[in-house]
Formats: C-alpha cells, sequence, structure tokens
C-alpha cells in the first residue's frame, strides 16, 4: 500500500507547489513582458502612446481587432498621482479606457457612458495618496493603462484617430 502512496503524496504535493508557483509567477511575468513590448514601441512611463491601427500582420496583441484603435499609458504612481483624460466619441460609438495592475488585474473600467461632456478626467492614485470622488486608487504602484476606441467606419478614420489622440495621461 504504502508502494504509490508515497509517489502519489510526491505528485500532490508537487502538483500544489507548481500551482502556486504558477499563480505568484506567471501574472507578473506576464504583465512585465507586455510593458516592455509598449517601451519597445515607443512608450514611457506616465506618458500616452498611441498605436498605428491594426491590420492582419499585427501580433503586438494575442488576438487584435482591425476596428479597434488602441492607445495606452505606462504607469508609475510611486511618486505621485497622475491624471487621466478619457474622450468620449464624437461619433456615439464605442470607448473604453481599462486599468491593469503590475499582475494583469484589470481593476477599473470607464466606457462612453461614463464620458458624459465629451471627456471624463480620473486622478490614478497609489493607495493613500488621495481620494475622493474621481479617484481610481491603484493596487500597485506601476501597471498598464489601455484606451480603446471602435474605429466602425472607414471614411472616419481621421476624426476618429483625433478623438483617440486626446487620451492623456500625466502627472500631476
Amino acid at each position: 500500500m504504502t508502494r504509490w502512496l508515497i509517489p502519489a503524496a510526491a505528485g500532490l504535493v508537487g502538483l500544489v507547489l507548481g500551482f502556486q508557483l504558477m499563480l505568484g509567477f506567471l501574472p507578473g511575468f506576464i504583465m512585465t513582458q507586455a510593458m516592455e513590448r509598449f517601451e519597445v514601441l515607443g512608450g514611457v512611463a506616465n506618458e500616452e502612446g498611441h498605436a498605428p491601427p491594426i491590420d492582419e500582420t499585427a501580433r503586438s496583441v494575442v488576438r487584435p481587432s482591425p476596428d479597434i484603435l488602441y492607445s495606452g499609458c505606462l504607469f508609475d504612481v510611486s511618486n505621485g498621482p497622475m491624471t487621466v483624460t478619457a474622450p468620449a466619441p464624437s461619433d456615439g460609438g464605442y470607448a473604453s479606457v481599462s486599468f491593469f495592475d503590475n499582475r494583469t488585474n484589470n481593476y477599473a473600467v470607464v466606457n462612453d457612458r461614463d464620458m458624459e461632456g465629451g471627456v471624463v478626467t480620473y486622478t490614478l492614485a497609489a493607495r493613500g495618496q488621495a481620494s475622493g470622488e474621481g479617484v481610481i486608487e491603484a493596487p500597485t504602484d506601476t501597471g498598464l493603462i489601455l484606451y480603446r476606441r471602435i474605429w466602425a467606419d472607414p471614411e472616419a478614420f481621421e476624426a476618429t484617430d483625433t478623438d483617440r489622440r486626446r487620451f492623456d495621461c500625466s502627472p500631476i
């Protein structure tokens, strides 16, 4: 009976340790890779960047969508909060801003329904740096903000791109 019990227990311990290692290591590794890729594409911390339109050859996003324009911002709020401004689509289309911590967790989302008055501005802060209405508290000091803007009409690229380029993130 002990002949199979010891290998089974060792296998179970290895399985649990492997699972915990993957939970502890993999998310941080994935986000580090994403942030490095963003930097290689010209992204600078606490400054927005705008990706070119996606086509069938693009693979910087796992499953890119050719009808979405992407902008992003690597953030670092360790030295203080920052302002994030997101424009509402002028054509009534869809836009969203997603906030990811440095372990790939999506902790806040704002979409075009929240962008009354044509634009929405938030203060992104580390825990304890700021509070009140319009403050989004980041669970980690670093992470990624992703602005997505639907580009449904090929004839309206210029207007859609102009809207998207009003996305801004900057230290306070």
